[in-house]
C-alpha cells in the first residue's frame, strides 16, 4: 500500500506500506477527499503518483481508462502532474 503523509510525519517504510512523505500536504480537502469516511488523495494525483511505481507496459492503462470514463480530464491530470 502506498500512503501520502505529510512530510514531518515520522512514518517509515514497513512490509507492505510505503509512505511518500509530501510537502504541505494535509489529509483534508484539497489535498484530499473523503472515501467511505476515509481520507483518499484525488484521482489525479494517484495516476500521477502511480506512473514510475507501475512496470512501463501497465503504465498508460489506468489513465486511458479515467479519461475514457470520464473520471477526470487531461487538464487535471497535467495540474497534477505540474504539481507533483
Amino acid at each position: 500500500m502506498h500512503l501520502d503523509v505529510p512530510a514531518a510525519s515520522g512514518l517509515r517504510t514497513r512490509p507492505a506500506l510505503v509512505p511518500h512523505h509530501r510537502r504541505g500536504f494535509r489529509p483534508e480537502f484539497p489535498d484530499a477527499l473523503l472515501r467511505d469516511g476515509l481520507p483518499a488523495v484525488r484521482l489525479e494525483r494517484a495516476l500521477v503518483d502511480a506512473w514510475p511505481v507501475l512496470p512501463a507496459a501497465d503504465r498508460p492503462a489506468p489513465l486511458i481508462r479515467a479519461i475514457n470514463e470520464r473520471l477526470t480530464t487531461p487538464a487535471r491530470v497535467g495540474t497534477a502532474l505540474a504539481a507533483a
